[in-house]
């Protein structure tokens, strides 16, 4: 299901929703579900749209698959009011679930290994 999906999404039927990450991206307001998958080469950051741009938003960042590096999850240029601490997510099924009030981050959930 999430291939056809991913299909869709990758031949424009689709707006792209859920960003299946293999390399580093700042997310779009409108990309709150996030899987991804690392390989031995290079870690993955992603960096949080802005948390005004985010009010009232869920995301859903999880690792799927670990080749051996990272996934590294950053504010938007520090622009929370409360400082957002970095999240490493390094193991297969890691996650995150992160809520937006349009001043900050706040975690919902969260299984980091």
């Amino acid at each position: 299901m999430l291939e056809q999906r991913r299909d869709m999404i990758m031949s424009g039927q689709v707006l792209a929703k859920i960003l299946f990450a293999t390399e580093s991206a700042t997310l779009k307001p409108y990309q709150q579900t996030v899987l991804c998958t690392t390989g031995a080469v290079s870690d993955v950051d992603l960096v949080l749209p802005p948390v005004g741009e985010a009010a009232g938003k869920l995301y859903s960042i999880t690792l799927v698959t670990d080749g051996g590096k990272d996934v590294t999850v950053n504010d938007h240029g520090d622009d929370s009011r409360v400082a957002f601490t970095a999240v490493t997510l390094d193991t297969a099924e890691d996650y995150i679930l992160l809520y937006s009030d349009g001043a900050r981050w706040w975690t919902i959930s969260s299984e980091v290994a």
